[in-house]
Parts: structure tokens; C-alpha cells; sequence
């Protein structure tokens, strides 16, 4: 049986991940079920959840893991093959049905892989567990990356006032070891300069992975929206996967050109000192 290495998408929040990961789905690849709202696999975003908090860290405060030592590296892979091997744990990525199937990571000869924009900072881990994984990086404009998350913070905070309840399960949630229990929203995010600092920090981390890991394919959202025919078709030469016209078709039509340049039609506040230190092409 031939097995596959895993297709991880990596990027900043509100850069075209969650397209990224429609876009592989139409063509026929794994990317986990359950998937959330955002094409996540929620296998996959709570383990990377466990592995930012293992340095004090989380999706809206990252901080790079390749500072570990080896030892470290050593126990928390150790803990993540326990995870992987796990016939009940893999039936969130293979759905309820595997617990009869059994599939593993190790012999599943369908093409697959997961999106989630904190695997930006756990590639290291994911690179030893599967040196030969190939990474789809997506970047856009910072300040349109701004907006968007801007405007889905303000969403968030919403869903999170209406879920006030005093009912056993909610009150207990504080005492639970999980990070943030059922907040939605971020508390460190509240302007766009606080989006230009955050975006810089996953800018860095992919740069950083570019310079150490091969099998890594760049994607700008702008490109992807405004000229699909040839970055689809590069991608999937670098996925080895079939150009299916039928596929490309439906997807260029789905893809929605006036989400390009956002920023050019809003009066936008920002740091431009800040703008400028992000190496943005």
C-alpha cells in the first residue's frame, strides 16, 4: 500500500488558508473529519493548541518552538505519537466510522493533509514526525489580512457576550485545563496595529521555515484570486496531483475578486513604520 505524506497549510489568520483547504477538498484530498467552520481539523488544531501551550503560547501570542532543546522536542513528540496512534483519538481525523476502519497516518494511501494557520509555528514538530510533508504557504496584504481579522474579532466578541449561561458545564469551564475554555475572541487584538504585529511574527516564522525545510510551495492570495488558472496549476504539479478542468473551473468561478486590495476603499489607521517592517512581496 502506498502511504502519503501529508499536505500541511501554514500562513498568518485571514490570509486564504481556509480557501486553501476548499481548494484541496474539491480535488479529492483528505484535509480530516470533523472540519470546523474554517476547514480545520479539529484533530489537528487541538493538538497544535497543546503544542503552543507547552511554551506559553497560543495562536494570537506565538512564540517560536525552535529554541527547544532536543530533549524537549524529544517529549513532546514522544506524546504527539501516543496521540497519533490512538485508535479513539484518530477517529477525529478519520471520523467516528475509523474506529472500526482503524486507519493510520501510516497507511492511509489517500492523498491528505490539514490546514491550520498555528501550524506556521509547530512545522518543526510536524517536519520531525513527517520529514517528507509538503507545506502550502499563503500570504496577503497586511492590511487587508488586518481587516478581515478585525472584522471577525467583532463577531467573535458578539458570540462570546451572547454565550453568557450560568448553567454547570460553563461555570466549570474556568477550572478546566484548557486554554481559554469556550472564549471565541482574542484579547490581544484590537486595532490594526495589533494585527500588523501579529502578522509580522507569522511572516518571520515562515521565512524562517522557508530557509530550513524543502517541499514548501508559496502562494500569494492576490495571485491565487486574480490569476488562478496558473497558480493552480503550479500547485498542483507540486502536489503531483491530476489538472482536473472541470474542478478548476468550478473553483475559479467561486472565487470572489473584490476581497483583493480591501484596503484601498477604507480610511484605515495604522502604524506605517509598522507596515513597512513587514517584508511582505
Amino acid at each position: 500500500m502506498k502511504t502519503n505524506q501529508p499536505i500541511i497549510i501554514t500562513g498568518m489568520h485571514r490570509s486564504g488558508t481556509s480557501l486553501l483547504a476548499k481548494i484541496l477538498i474539491k480535488n479529492s484530498i483528505y484535509m480530516g473529519n470533523p472540519l470546523d467552520c474554517n476547514n480545520e481539523s479539529v484533530f489537528f488544531q487541538r493538538i497544535n493548541k497543546w503544542i503552543l501551550s507547552c511554551v506559553g503560547s497560543s495562536w494570537d501570542n506565538p512564540k517560536s518552538i525552535k529554541g527547544l532543546s532536543e530533549k524537549d522536542l524529544s517529549i513532546i513528540i514522544g506524546k504527539l505519537n501516543n496521540v497519533l496512534e490512538n485508535k479513539i483519538s484518530k477517529s477525529l481525523y478519520f471520523g467516528k466510522s475509523n474506529l472500526i476502519k482503524n486507519y493510520s497516518f501510516n497507511n492511509f494511501d489517500m492523498l491528505w493533509g490539514w490546514k491550520d494557520p498555528s501550524n506556521t509555528f509547530t512545522l518543526p514538530i510536524w517536519k520531525k514526525i513527517f520529514p517528507n510533508a509538503k507545506v502550502i504557504n499563503i500570504t496577503r496584504h497586511p492590511l487587508d489580512v488586518s481587516l478581515s481579522l478585525l472584522n471577525r474579532e467583532e463577531k467573535l466578541k458578539k458570540m462570546d457576550v451572547k454565550s453568557f449561561s450560568s448553567n454547570i458545564i460553563s461555570s466549570l469551564i474556568p477550572l478546566i485545563s484548557i486554554n481559554k475554555g469556550d472564549l471565541l475572541s482574542s484579547f490581544n487584538i484590537k486595532n490594526n496595529d495589533d494585527c500588523l504585529i501579529l502578522y509580522k511574527k507569522y511572516l518571520d516564522e515562515m521565512s524562517f521555515n522557508e530557509s530550513k525545510y524543502d517541499r514548501i510551495f508559496n502562494i500569494n492570495y492576490e495571485s491565487l484570486i486574480l490569476e488562478p488558472k496558473n497558480i493552480l496549476y503550479n500547485l498542483f504539479n507540486f502536489l503531483d496531483i491530476s489538472f482536473n478542468k472541470e474542478n478548476l473551473h468550478d473553483i475559479i468561478d467561486g472565487l470572489n475578486t473584490s476581497r483583493v486590495n480591501v484596503y484601498k476603499k477604507k480610511t484605515i489607521i495604522y502604524n506605517g513604520d509598522l507596515l513597512n517592517s513587514i517584508d511582505y512581496k
